[in-house]
């Protein structure tokens, strides 16, 4: 059911704003997915212990050693 109402806001989008409507729509999917990705990486972070627990932790596991 999702697909089909999804599908047929494209449609929508297509028929009736063009290419202009398509870029809007691209622009907001983006704006959702960055600040998605802001929202895990604050709680995430704030679960483990804060954002110096973290790189701390990322570093004695050797993820900052790009040499290898």
């Amino acid at each position: 059911m999702s697909i089909y109402i999804i599908s047929e806001c494209i449609k929508y989008n297509c028929i009736k704003g063009g290419l202009k409507a398509v870029i809007y729509t691209d622009a907001m999917q983006a704006l959702i997915m960055l600040v998605g990705l802001v929202v895990v990486c604050v709680i995430g972070s704030s679960q483990a212990g804060g954002s110096s627990e973290v790189f701390m932790t990322a570093k004695e596991i050797g993820r900052f050693n790009f040499n290898k």
